[in-house]
């Protein structure tokens, strides 16, 4: 997974799972996952944060973020449409 922020945006980047590979439930495909979150290499600055080495002085701090895409099972009239999965293709 890459993180970045340019030009006031954070900008998430995940490898894309092909062909998508159940959930653990088995409700849904999953396409992308961070599998939990994650620590980056992107940060921002915190002013007055308790970890600061100078108080009242920026501190940089990394960004956590997590990433989950899948998509769940379609339903038609409260039943389930059946299609399989090997249908989708990415």
């Amino acid at each position: 997974m890459e993180v970045r922020i340019e030009n006031g945006k954070l900008h998430i980047i995940a490898d894309v799972i092909n062909p998508p590979m159940p959930s653990a439930s088995g409700k849904t495909m999953v396409v992308a996952s961070s599998r939990g979150n994650q620590t980056t290499t992107a940060t921002v600055l915190q002013w007055g944060h308790r970890f600061s080495s100078v108080e009242g002085a920026p501190s940089p701090s990394p960004v956590v973020a997590g990433v989950w895409a899948g998509v769940f099972e379609r339903r038609c009239f409260s039943r389930p449409f059946a299609l399989p999965w090997s249908h989708f293709t990415l």
